[in-house]
């Protein structure tokens, strides 16, 4: 079981033998006795009390340098388990950056355990950060902070598809908070970056035109993983939200920072131990590299019989078959990747709504109690976008305290049963119970609005207003008394049912409440 794994490049004074020191410094401290750089070359594998073992390999003919080694110490507090510490090391030409890897393992050799496991972060990373010059773009090396002077380098850092690591955007919080964000960070070194920023700032990104937007939420944190780079990536599919509290009855249980590790550990390691050197890795390098010289050889003998052809050609024969097999268990790992990623990315949808709808306080907030309806809703997020009539059932399920829909409104989504933008109209739709209702009841419409963009208009045309079929259409039934629409949310401006929507509601200040009077086409429209 990969437990945590880190990526750094180093630039240490004295080359890779530096780093080397630095390792066995900390093996010295874990073994309780002396153990050099000298005797771990010599020894290769060494054997200690109570079944320790320190394994090591290298490979320093000719570029790239491999280096690996391995540090097994059984539990003593669950005898059935083994910690397993690699570190690997790449040095790509002499005195180039040294690529460095860390990955902490968890054997397991029988199911007779007892003991939990937290997210544990390998000792030895504090010795390599501390002593061998980290290079700068290391993940988490430094404390990123999102504000008006540093948005545009987020942005970008957030928008490079040549990004390997995942980042964190993580609100500040309240001093009770369970998460403090530097400790977070140290923890996360080698794994990801820690982006701190304050919630006031999501009024002034504007939503048509910053891609922050839509990421940044003052109640969770948000996981952006690496991208792909297919045409199926975005930002929405790479990204993860963790909520930071949880209400449950009367109760607010706090997200802890362990719990943070954990989540983002349990997608990003195996990208990570992908590019790990491992001893494997450098003991299948040592084997092409002989093989290939034991070929040169016999190619090079003076009296070069029909046998010594015979076996050449055999040697040859059979490394274009290991080449060839190579080949095929690299692209085993790229599609073996694509699958994983394309689990996260569900995995995460699924957790997202999931969370949401675990956050809903009273015991018989379950997804068993929520209607076939709902439940055909949750699972079109997995496909091209909820209907509109779905997306009305999903939201009124999730914020049944701050959102009512009239039988108006779902009359019309059934008509836009075809419309094509669904996600686009879920997300101006979410918005709407999210968003905007939290900034409408501190600060009125004409601040709130702004979370829209082009997307909102206050008011219809002086035409449409004075016109008594238009006002007569924008006029709906609520509590029994009529109450007029002019407030509305637009996509697209044809008269079509499958390019254009109009979402018309109002506030109801009494209840606290957003009434939604109409979700399809133009009101005008004659279907």
């Amino acid at each position: 079981m990969l437990v945590y794994c880190a990526i750094c490049k180093l630039n240490p004074t004295d080359g890779v033998e530096q780093v080397l020191d630095t390792i066995t410094e900390w093996l010295s401290m874990a073994l309780e006795r002396s153990f050099t750089t000298a005797k771990m070359r010599a020894a290769k594998t060494s054997r200690f009390r109570d079944g320790v073992l320190v394994d090591f390999i290298e490979k320093q003919s000719g570029y790239p340098r491999l280096y690996a080694v391995r540090h097994t110490v059984p539990d003593l507090a669950s005898p059935s388990r083994q910690w397993i510490t690699e570190i690997g090391l790449r040095q790509a030409q002499e005195k180039s950056d040294v690529f460095c890897s860390v990955v902490s393992r968890l054997d397991e050799q029988s199911p007779f355990v007892s003991k939990p496991i937290l997210p544990t972060r390998p000792d030895v990373l504090d010795g390599l950060l501390e002593k061998c010059n980290p290079v700068s773009g290391t993940p988490g090396l430094v404390p990123l902070h999102l504000d008006s002077t540093t948005l545009d380098s987020i942005t970008e850092l957030i928008l490079d598809e040549k990004r390997l690591h995942p980042l964190i955007l993580l609100p500040k919080q309240q001093s009770k908070a369970a998460i403090h964000p530097e400790r977070l960070r140290q923890q996360l070194v080698g794994v990801a970056d820690v982006c701190t920023f304050d919630p006031d700032c999501l009024q002034t990104l504007n939503k048509d035109t910053s891609p922050l937007h839509a990421l940044l939420s003052p109640k969770e944190a948000t996981f952006l993983y690496p991208f792909r780079l297919r045409q199926t990536d975005s930002l929405e599919s790479n990204m993860a939200r963790v909520p930071l509290q949880t209400q449950h009855q009367r109760e607010t249980r706090y997200c802890t920072e362990d719990e943070l590790v954990a989540r983002l550990l349990h997608h990003a390691n195996r990208q990570c131990a992908l590019r790990h050197t491992s001893l494997d890795t450098i003991k299948t390098s040592l084997f092409r590299h002989e093989f290939t010289q034991r070929i040169n050889q016999m190619k090079a003998l003076e009296a070069n019989t029909q046998e010594t052809k015979e076996y050449a050609a055999l040697f040859e024969e059979a490394d274009r078959e290991l080449t060839t097999k190579e080949r095929q268990v690299i692209k085993l790992q790229h599609d073996l990747e694509n699958v994983v990623d394309e689990n996260r990315q569900l995995q995460s949808k699924y957790d997202n709504m999931r969370l949401i709808v675990e956050n809903k306080s009273g015991p018989s907030n379950t997804t068993d109690s929520y209607a076939p309806e709902f439940c055909q809703a949750f699972e079109s997020l997995f496909a091209e976008g909820p209907t509109l009539e779905q997306s009305l059932v999903l939201l009124s399920t999730i914020y049944p305290d701050r959102i009512v829909i009239l039988d108006t409104a779902m009359a019309s989504a059934k008509k836009s049963q075809r419309f094509k933008y669904r996600q686009k109209a879920f997300d101006l739709l979410r918005t709407l119970v999210t968003d905007y209702y939290q900034v409408l009841q501190s600060k009125g419409d004409a601040e709130a609005r702004k979370v829209f963009g082009n997307a909102y208009s206050a008011r219809e045309s002086k035409t449409v207003e004075s016109n008594p079929r238009s006002r007569e259409l924008h006029t709906f039934h609520y509590k029994g008394v009529p109450m007029v629409m002019l407030k509305h949310l637009k996509i697209g401006v044809k008269d079509s049912i499958y390019e254009t929507v109009r979402i018309y509601f109002e506030w109801d200040p009494q209840d606290s409440k957003i009434i939604i009077g109409h979700c399809g086409p133009h009101l005008e429209h004659p279907c």
